[in-house]
C-alpha cells in the first residue's frame, strides 16, 4: 500500500471511535472535515471484489486470495468503509497459521485439535491446572469513550422477549434475562469456534441451535450446528457436522414455529434441512450456494425467503426451491427483512459485487412473487457508504443488515458502515446513526451486522455491530449503548505497569487502544485498531500505542489524550511490535519492518529513528523480537514466514542469521532469559505437530525441541518468568489456552483453568504480587496467580511518589522488591533521615543537587541490593518571569505539570487557536465533548522564587463562551507559596454572558466554541503579597460543566527584581600631603543597605558610614575598598594605590641668566637667592647669577643652502645664533643657488657613466662646479624573448615585422623595448587551392578587432564565422573589394572564416 493510501487509512479509522470524534472536535454538522470526503478512487470502480469471494473460496490459497485483493487495490485510494481494513485484519489472523501452504481451512483445526489433546491428557501424569486460577480484569462492558467489541448478531427467546441472545466472532454466546441491562455467559469453552447465529424452539426455551463460525468476517469457520437441551448450559454436535477443511459458514437458522422438529441452516454450501430435531439433515431440492440471509414469511412457515447474490423462494416449508427475480445484476449480497405488519411485503437490500456499496432497495408486496425498485443507487444515496450518502463503494460483503417494522410496514432501516431509515417503504432514507456522530446524528458504532426490533414493538429496536450492542426505544431517533458488561473485547497486544498493579494498556480490534488505570474501568484512549503497547517501566505517566502498520501514538502526562509522533521511514505491518530497553529507559526500539529501528529520544517533540541493520532474509519483516535484560546489547528478531531468527550482539548494528530449529511453520515471538543472554525460547504458528516451542542455551547456534506435550494449534506468544528457583520458566499463549514449563517440569502444564477457551495473544508478568496476565482475542485482559510460589532469594528494587522535589520536601519510597524480603536496608545520602529500616520510609531533602539510594533486602534465603544513583533530584526554584505560550509541540510544557486525578479528561494544547504572540497555540479543556463534572484538573507551573522583588503579578489570555444557562463552566487560579503543598484561590470566574467579573469572553453558544482573535480577554493578577516566597507554584483549575471549550494562552507570570548595588566611590581628591585628608563619597547603585569600608594607612582605617573622611600622616600610595550590601546581595569595589600621600620638601632652582630673569611673575636683574611658592608639598628656592650680554659675528658664502647651529639657511642674510655665558653668536651669510644638469638615459641591462657601471635603474649624481650639479636619470630593462607559437592555415603574416610565411619555423623578429620576438609557426595546408588564396586574402592572423578582408575583383559575397563546435557566431554580406568586419565580441579561440563559394579560412582571436 502506498504511502498516500496509507495515510487516508489512518485518517479515516482514527475518526471511528466516539472517542477520537469528541478529543478532536468534529463537527460533521458544520463539515469541517469535508476534504476527506472529496477523496475519489483513481480508476472508476467497475471491476468486481473478486477477492471477497475468493476468501469463500476453500480451494484458492491465502496467496491467491492476496494477489486478487492486491490487484483489485492497486490504482485505487483507501477510504474508510470499503472492505480494505476487514481484509486486513482477516489476513493478519490467517497469515501465520496458514504457513507456507496458505490452506485458509487450517484455523478451524483448532477446536478439534484442541479436543483431541485435551481428551488424550484425561488420565495423563502431567500436572494440570496448577494456580491456574483466571479472573477477568476487563473491559467489562464497553471503555469510555470505545466500543466492547464486535457481535455478529440479536436473537430473543420467542417465550420470552425479555430474554436476549447476542453472538460474538471470539467471544461466545451472551445472554440477558433483563433486556440488555446486563449479561452473562457459559459459552467460554466455544469461543474458539465464534458464532453466527442461534434458534430456540418456540415451544421449549430448553431447545436451542448454535451455528458455529465467523459468517461475517471469516475469522473462524464453521463445524456445523451444535445443540442444547439445557437452555445453553452445555452444547453437543448435532447431526449436522462440517468437515474442517471445507470452509464453510453458516449464516442463519429457522425453526418452524408449527412442527419444531424442522429446523433449516442457510449455509456458504447450501440449505440443510432436518425434521427429526437434528439428528439427520438433507440438502432439498433447489438448494444454493453462499446464502447470507433467510426469513419464514410472518404467519405462514411454510413460505420460506433465502437470499445469496440471488433471491430463492419456497412454499412447501423448505422442501423445494425456486429463484425469483429481483431484476438486479452485479450483486455482492442480499439481505431480507419481513414484518407482521404486512406479511405479504418482502423487503430485499443489495450490496453491489463491484465495490460493495448500495445497488438497490427492492420491495415485494405479494409474498415474494415479484419485486420492484423502490430506490436505485444514484451518486447521493450510497446507503452502504460511511459518509452521508455522496461516497462510493462500502463493505457489504461485511456489514449488511436490515429490519422492517413489526407495527409499520411502510418503515425500515439498513445497516452497512451506519443505519439508514425509510418511512416511505424504501423510496427515500435519512441518516439516523452515523459511526463517529457526525451530521448531528447518534453514534453507533461502525459496521453494522444485525438490526433487530423487539418483538411486537414498533419503536424500540437493536443494532449489534463492531462496538458491541445499541438499543433504541423512539425508533432509530436516539440510541444507547447497552453492551453493559460484555467482555468481547478482540485484543492484539496489551502492557502493564511495572509498579501500578491496576494500571493495563491494551490494543483492542476495531475499538482502539483503552487504559484501565484502576483496573475496573476501562477508557479508550486512542482510535483506530489498537495494536501494540507500553507502558515506560519507570514513569506510568508516560505511554505508548499504536495502529495498524507501525503508526504511534503517546502521552508524556498519563491522559487519555494520545498525540502521533513521528513514524520510522518505513511503513510497518498490520501489528508492528515497540519495545523499550530493558535498561536504558530512553531508547526504544521499533518492528514490523525489513529493519529493527531504534530511537534515543522517544519523549522529544521530534521523534527521530536510526535505521539499525536488516535481519535475513532482507524482504521479510520483524514479526517480533527482544531485548536481553542482562545484555541490552544482545537482540533477538523473528521475521515473518520462513525468515527465521536473528542475534545481534552489538544493539542491532549488525545481525547473524541463527539456526532454523523449524521451518515448517511461521515463528510469532521470541523471549531472552533475565540473566543469560544466551538463553532464549522461540514459538510458532501453525499446525505441524511437534513445533510449537524451541529453547537455545547458546544463542541459537542450536536448539531443544520443547514442543512434546502441547495441543496441534498455533502458539502466539511467550512470556520468560524471572528469578525462579527452577530455572527457565515459561509461559506461553495458544489459540486456546496457557501453558506452563520450567526445568523442573518434563513437559508442560495446562494452565487454562478458569480462561475462556479464545486465543490468547499477549503475556506479561507483574512482578509486585505475582500475577501472570493475558490478552485475549475476543474476551479483553485476564490475570492469575503464577505457577507456583517457592521461597527465593529476595531481588531488591523499589519506586518513589517523586523523583523531583523542591528543597524542604519529602519523598515516599516504596520496596517494590519480590521474593518476599523480612529486613530492609535503606541509605539516603542527602536524606533526613539518612538510614532506615522500614519497608516503605518517608524522607526529607533540604538542600538542592542529585541524590543516590540504596536498598538492601534480605531473608533466609539471601540479600540483594538496589543502587539507584542520581535518583532523586532537589530541585532550586526557577526565577522570574516564566512565560508560556504552547508554541512547543510537547504537553505539558518543560517544567509544567497535570494533576489529573481521574485519569479522564483533562488540560491539552490546542496546536489551531491562539492570541498573538502565540498565535496558533493555546492551552484548551473541552468541555464541549467531554463531561468532567466532579473533578478539577489542574495546570500547574513550576517551583518559582518570589525573592528580591520588588513586584510581582500573573497574566494571561482566556477565551470562553458558556454552553447556556444550564451548563457553565468556570475558571481557578490558584497559587501556593510552600512547593504545591497547599494552595489559595487568587481568582474565580465563571458565569454565562460577557461581563464584569464573569468569565465569558462571548456570548454563550451550543456550537463546539473556537474564539477570534476578538474574543479573548486579559487577565492580570497583582501577586505582591508574596514577594518574598522561595517556593511559589501557579495553577490554572477547570471547573467543569459540561458547557464548553476554555481556552488559556500566552501566560507570563513576571516581577521587578530589587536589583543588587553595584559598587562604586569617589574622593575629594588623589593626591594629598603629609598630614591632609580626603573625603570619600559612595557612588553605588542599587540602594544599599550598609556599607563596609578599608582604609589601609589611613585614620581610620574602616568606616560604615556613606561618605567617611580618612586624614593619612606618612607619605606613599594607598588602597581603598568599599563593600555594598542590599536584600538582592552584595558588591565590592578596590582602587589600588588611589590615594598617593607625598612627603613635605623644599627645591632649590640654581639658574644663570644673562641681564634679567623672570620666576613667578618677578624679573630678577641682578643675583641673589630668592623664595617661591609650595606646591605638591615642594617648596620652590631661586639661586640666581645675573650676566651682561655681548655678540661674536661669522661671515659665510655658500652653494643653496648653509647649516648653522642646526639650522639650515636658504638665503643670504644675518642670523642670530646661541647665547653662550651671555655671548650671543651672529652669522653674515652669502647664498648662491645650486642647479642640476640632468641626463637621461634607457639601456639594456647596463650602462657605463663618469666611469662607473650602473645595472639598476636609479638617479645618480656626479660632481657640482659652481654650484652646478651633474645628474644622471638611468632606465635599465633586462634583456628578455617572447615567442608567440601560432598555428595557421597556408600562410601567415606576422605583425611584429609584416613579413608574410608560408613555411612552419621558428622566426626571429624585432627588439622592442629590450625584447626580443621570437614566431613559433605551424602551418597547415587548408586544401585552399592557389586561386581561392589569390581571389581573397584576410588578416591579420591571430586578430583582436578587427578582421580585414581583400577581394580581387568587386563582387557581393556572403559570409559566416563558426567556431570550433561547428556554431554561426556571425554572418554578414560582403561589396566591397576591401571590408572591415568587427570581431571584438569573439572571445579567444580558433575561428574559421568562410566565404561563399569558398573553402573555410581559420583565423586565431586573441584579446
Amino acid at each position: 500500500m502506498n504511502n498516500s493510501s496509507f495515510f487516508l487509512l489512518l485518517t479515516f479509522n482514527n475518526l471511528q471511535s466516539q472517542s477520537f470524534q469528541s478529543n478532536y472536535q468534529f463537527t460533521f454538522m458544520n463539515l469541517k472535515i469535508k476534504l476527506f470526503y472529496l477523496l475519489v478512487f483513481i480508476n472508476s470502480i467497475g471491476s468486481a471484489q473478486v477477492w471477497v469471494d475468493d476468501m469463500n473460496n476453500s480451494n484458492l490459497s491465502l496467496y491467491e486470495i492476496q494477489e486478487s485483493f492486491e490487484e483489485y487495490w492497486k490504482n485505487r485510494v483507501v477510504e474508510k468503509g470499503k472492505g480494505f481494513k476487514a481484509f486486513k485484519r482477516w489476513e493478519n489472523y490467517m497469515e501465520p497459521r496458514v504457513y507456507p501452504s496458505g490452506d485458509i481451512t487450517l484455523p478451524s483445526q483448532t477446536y478439534g485439535n484442541y479436543n483431541d489433546w485435551k481428551s488424550q491428557n484425561l488420565n495423563s501424569v502431567i500436572p494440570n491446572t496448577i494456580n491456574g486460577s483466571w479472573t477477568i480484569i476487563g473491559p467489562v462492558g464497553k471503555p469510555s469513550g470505545g466500543g466492547a467489541g464486535r457481535l455478529n448478531f440479536i436473537r430473543f427467546d420467542p417465550n420470552d422477549s425479555s430474554i436476549m441472545y447476542v453472538g460474538a466472532p471470539d467471544g461466545g454466546l451472551w445472554k440477558s434475562i433483563n433486556g440488555g441491562v446486563s449479561w452473562t455467559t457459559n459459552t467460554d469453552d466455544l469461543a474458539v469456534i465464534g458464532v453466527s447465529d442461534i434458534a430456540i424452539d418456540p415451544s421449549n426455551s430448553q431447545i436451542m441451535y448454535l451455528a458455529t463460525g465467523d459468517n461475517d468476517a471469516g475469522d473462524t469457520y464453521s463445524i456445523g450446528v451444535l445443540k442444547s437441551i439445557d437452555g445453553g448450559a452445555s452444547w453437543n454436535p448435532s447431526g449436522l457436522v462440517f468437515p474442517v477443511e471445507s470452509a464453510r459458514r453458516i449464516s442463519k437458522i429457522l425453526i418452524n414455529p408449527n412442527n419444531t422438529q424442522i429446523i433449516m441452516a442457510f449455509a456458504s454450501n447450501g440449505i440443510w434441512r432436518t425434521t427429526d430435531g437434528g439428528v439427520n439433515w438433507t440438502q432439498p431440492t433447489g438448494t444454493f450456494n453462499s446464502i447470507k440471509d433467510a426469513e419464514f414469511k410472518p404467519g405462514d412457515p411454510s413460505v420460506i425467503y433465502a437470499a445469496s447474490t440471488v433471491f430463492k423462494k419456497s412454499t412447501d416449508g423448505g422442501l423445494n426451491w425456486v429463484t425469483i427475480s429481483t431484476g438486479l445484476t452485479g450483486v455482492r449480497r442480499l439481505a431480507i427483512a419481513v414484518t407482521p405488519a404486512n406479511p405479504e411485503y418482502v423487503y430485499v437490500l443489495a450490496a453491489k459485487s463491484s465495490d460493495s456499496g448500495f445497488l438497490g432497495l427492492l420491495r415485494s408486496t405479494n409474498s415474494a412473487t415479484s419485486f420492484t425498485t423502490r430506490m436505485s443507487s444514484t451518486l447521493t444515496n450510497n446507503i452502504l457508504g460511511w459518509d452521508d450518502g455522496t461516497d462510493e463503494g462500502g463493505q457489504g460483503w461485511y456489514d449488511l443488515a436490515l429490519a422492517a417494522s413489526p407495527t409499520n410496514e411502510e418503515e425500515i432501516i439498513t445497516g452497512g458502515v451506519n443505519q439508514w431509515k425509510s418511512i416511505n417503504g424504501g423510496t427515500t432514507f435519512s441518516l439516523i446513526s452515523h459511526w463517529s456522530g457526525g451530521y448531528d446524528k447518534p453514534y453507533v458504532h461502525a459496521d453494522v451486522h444485525d438490526i433487530i426490533y423487539f418483538p411486537g414493538s414498533g419503536t424500540t429496536c437493536f443494532s449489534a455491530n463492531d462496538g458491541g450492542i445499541f438499543k433504541s426505544i423512539d425508533n432509530g431517533v436516539s440510541w444507547t449503548d447497552i453492551s453493559s458488561n460484555l467482555s468481547i473485547a478482540q485484543q492484539y497486544r496489551f502492557s502493564l505497569s511495572s509498579t501500578n498493579s491496576t494500571m493495563v494498556i491494551a490494543g483492542h480490534q476495531d475499538n482502539g487502544t483503552n487504559r484501565t488505570v484502576n483496573g475496573t474501568s476501562w477508557t479508550q484512549v486512542n482510535g483506530g485498531d489498537g495494536m501494540d503497547c507500553f507502558i515506560d517501566r519507570t514513569n506510568n505517566n508516560f505511554q505508548i500505542a499504536s495502529i495498524y502498520y507501525g503508526n504511534y501514538f503517546r502521552t508524556t502526562s498519563g491522559s487519555s489524550n494520545f498525540s502521533n509522533i513521528d513514524d520510522p521511514a518505513v511503513e510497518g505491518d498490520w501489528v508492528s511490535p515497540i519495545h523499550q530497553d530493558p535498561v536504558a529507559q530512553a531508547v526504544v526500539y521499533a518492528g514490523g519492518r525489513p529493519a529493527l529501528y531504534k530511537t534515543s529520544n522517544i519523549a522529544a517533540s521530534t521523534v527521530t529513528w536510526t535505521e539499525l541493520a536488516t535481519p535475513n532474509p532482507a524482504a521479510n519483516t520483524i514479526i517480533e523480537f527482544a531485548i536481553a535484560p542482562s545484555n541490552n546489547q544482545v537482540i533477538y528478531v523473528v521475521k515473518s514466514g520462513s525468515g527465521g531468527i536473528s542475534r545481534s550482539v552489538d544493539g542491532g548494528v549488525t545481525f547473524t542469521s541463527c539456526t532454523n530449529p523449524t521451518t515448517a511453520v511461521s515463528p510469532t515471538w521470541v523471549a531472552v532469559s533475565n540473566t543469560n543472554p544466551d538463553v532464549a525460547f522461540v514459538v510458532y504458528s501453525g499446525y505441524t505437530a511437534g513445533d510449537k516451542v524451541f529453547k537455545t542455551n547458546d544463542g541459537g547456534l542450536s536448539w531443544i525441541n520443547l514442543s512434546s506435550g502441547l495441543p496441534n494449534i498455533p502458539v502466539n506468544c511467550i512470556v520468560y518468568h524471572n528469578g525462579t528457583l527452577t530455572g527457565d520458566a515459561i509461559y506461553i499463549g495458544t489459540d486456546v489456552g496457557v501453558y506452563y514449563r520450567d526445568n523442573s517440569l518434563i513437559s508442560w502444564v495446562d494452565f487454562t483453568s478458569g480462561l475462556p477457551n479464545c486465543a490468547v495473544r499477549d503475556l506479561e508478568i507483574f512482578y509486585p504480587n505475582n500475577k501472570l496476565r493475558c490478552a485475549t482475542y475476543g474476551r479483553g485482559t485476564w490475570e492469575s496467580d503464577l505457577y507456583i510460589s517457592i521461597p527465593v532469594a529476595p531481588v531488591a528494587s523499589f519506586i518513589s511518589d517523586k523523583t523531583s522535589i523542591c528543597q524542604g520536601e519529602s519523598v515516599q519510597f516504596t520496596s517494590t522488591s519480590t521474593g518476599t524480603p523480612s529486613t530492609y536496608s535503606w541509605t539516603f545520602p542527602g536524606g533526613t533521615p539518612s538510614t532506615s529500616s522500614e519497608q516503605n520510609p518517608i524522607i526529607s531533602y533540604n538542600s538542592a543537587g542529585t541524590y543516590t539510594v540504596t536498598l538492601n533486602v534480605a531473608n533466609l534465603n539471601g540479600d540483594d541490593s538496589e543502587i539507584q544513583t542520581t535518583f532523586i533530584t532537589v530541585l532550586s526554584p526557577q526565577n522570574l518571569p516564566l512565560i508560556e505560550g504552547f508554541t512547543g509541540i510537547a504537553f505539558p510544557p518543560l517544567g509544567w505539570s497535570i494533576l489529573n486525578t481521574d485519569q479522564g479528561s483533562t488540560w491539552t494544547r490546542n496546536s489551531t487557536v491562539g492570541l498573538a504572540p502565540s498565535s496558533g497555540n493555546s492551552m484548551i479543556f473541552l468541555n464541549y465533548s467531554e463531561n468532567d463534572i466532579g473533578n478539577q484538573d489542574e495546570f500547574r507551573s513550576p517551583i518559582l522564587s518570589f525573592t528580591n522583588l520588588l513586584s510581582a503579578q500573573i497574566s494571561f489570555d482566556v477565551a470562553y463562551a458558556a454552553y447556556n444557562a444550564s451548563y457553565i463552566d468556570g475558571l481557578e487560579v490558584l497559587i501556593s507559596s510552600d512547593c504545591g503543598f497547599t494552595w489559595n484561590s487568587l481568582y474565580l470566574k465563571t458565569g454565562l454572558t460577557v461581563g464584569p467579573g464573569n468569565l465569558p469572553t462571548a456570548p454563550p453558544t451550543t456550537s463546539n466554541f473556537t474564539p477570534t482573535s476578538t474574543q479573548w480577554r486579559n487577565e492580570t493578577i497583582n501577586l505582591d503579597q508574596y514577594i518574598g516566597e522561595p517556593s511559589v507554584r501557579i495553577a490554572f483549575r477547570n471547573l467543569p460543566a459540561y458547557g464548553n471549550n476554555l481556552y488559556i494562552d500566552n501566560i507570563n507570570i513576571s516581577g521587578v527584581f530589587i536589583p543588587p548595588p553595584v559598587a562604586n566611590f569617589s574622593s575629594s581628591t588623589p593626591l594629598i600631603c603629609q598630614g591632609e585628608t580626603v573625603q570619600y563619597t559612595s557612588t553605588t547603585l542599587g540602594s544599599p543597605t550598609s556599607y563596609s569600608w578599608s582604609f589601609p594607612g589611613g585614620v581610620p582605617s574602616t568606616s560604615s558610614i556613606a561618605n567617611p573622611i580618612v586624614s593619612y600622616t606618612s607619605a606613599g600610595s594607598y588602597a581603598a575598598s568599599l563593600i555594598a550590601t542590599n536584600s538582592s546581595g552584595s558588591d565590592t569595589i578596590e582602587f589600588l594605590n588611589y590615594i598617593n600621600v607625598t612627603a613635605n620638601s623644599i627645591n632649590t632652582t640654581a639658574v644663570s641668566a644673562c641681564d634679567s630673569y623672570e620666576w613667578n611673575g618677578t624679573t630678577y636683574s641682578s643675583s641673589g637667592i630668592y623664595s617661591g611658592t609650595t606646591v605638591n608639598c615642594v617648596s620652590e628656592s631661586l639661586n640666581l647669577t645675573i650676566t651682561p650680554s655681548s655678540i661674536n659675528t661669522t661671515e659665510v658664502s655658500a652653494c643653496g643652502s648653509y647649516n648653522w647651529n642646526g639650522t639650515t639657511y636658504s638665503s643670504s642674510g644675518i642670523y642670530s645664533g646661541t647665547t653662550v655665558n651671555c655671548v650671543s653668536e651672529s652669522l653674515n651669510l652669502i647664498i648662491t643657488p645650486i642647479s642640476t644638469n640632468t641626463t637621461e638615459v634607457s639601456a639594456c641591462d647596463s650602462y657605463e657613466w663618469n666611469g662607473t657601471t650602473y645595472s639598476s635603474s636609479g638617479i645618480y649624481n656626479g660632481t657640482t662646479l659652481n654650484c652646478v650639479t651633474e645628474s644622471l636619470n638611468l632606465t635599465i630593462t633586462p634583456s628578455s624573448t617572447n615567442t608567440t607559437t601560432i598555428t595557421s592555415l597556408d600562410s601567415y603574416t606576422w605583425d611584429a615585422n609584416g613579413v608574410s610565411y608560408t613555411q612552419s619555423g621558428l622566426y626571429t623578429g624585432p627588439i622592442d623595448s629590450c625584447v626580443t620576438q621570437y614566431l613559433n609557426l605551424t602551418i597547415n595546408s587548408s586544401g585552399i587551392s592557389e586561386e581561392e588564396l589569390a581571389l581573397f586574402s584576410i588578416y591579420p592572423n591571430p586578430v583582436e578587432t578587427i578582421l580585414y578582408i581583400d577581394f580581387s575583383d568587386q563582387k557581393q559575397r556572403a559570409y559566416l564565422i563558426f567556431d570550433n563546435f561547428g556554431s554561426i557566431v556571425k554572418k554578414g554580406l560582403l561589396e566591397k573589394k576591401s571590408e572591415e568586419i568587427s570581431v571584438f565580441e569573439l572571445s579567444s579561440g580558433f575561428y574559421y572564416f568562410h566565404l561563399e563559394g569558398t573553402k573555410p579560412r581559420k583565423f586565431s582571436k586573441i584579446n
